[in-house]
């Protein structure tokens, strides 16, 4: 989605990636023909101007693979992020959020519960 920068952060045991993904500053509604934000630089850009200045917000989710209801949980908070409102643009501009949507792919896959 291009409300945020995809990148696989690492793999796990079995070689599935695990994706780190973090929200652009703006939503898309704001940005320009170029997919240039309300300050005239990429999303990329930008965001490296602020990451050594903000706090870390780390959400991760699946870590233990049987607890299913974090993936709702996640989609409603990435669903959030995603929202032009004053909440959801005040958090991405306090913090450097990243997010990590499935920390043991391979638990998810095989249906283990731990």
């Amino acid at each position: 989605h291009q409300d945020y920068t995809s990148e696989i952060l690492c793999h796990s045991p079995l070689g599935r990636p695990i994706h780190l993904l973090q929200p652009v500053q703006f939503p898309s509604s704001k940005r320009g023909s170029k997919g240039h934000d309300a300050v005239g630089c990429s999303p990329a850009a930008f965001r490296k101007k602020l990451v050594d200045f903000r706090p870390v917000l780390l959400i991760s989710a699946r870590v233990h693979p049987g607890e299913t209801p974090a993936s709702y949980v996640m989609e409603g908070f990435l669903d959030a992020l995603r929202q032009d409102c004053p909440a959801s643009n005040a958090l991405k501009k306090q913090f450097n959020i990243v997010i990590i949507p499935m920390l043991n792919p391979d638990g998810v896959i095989a249906g283990n519960y731990r």
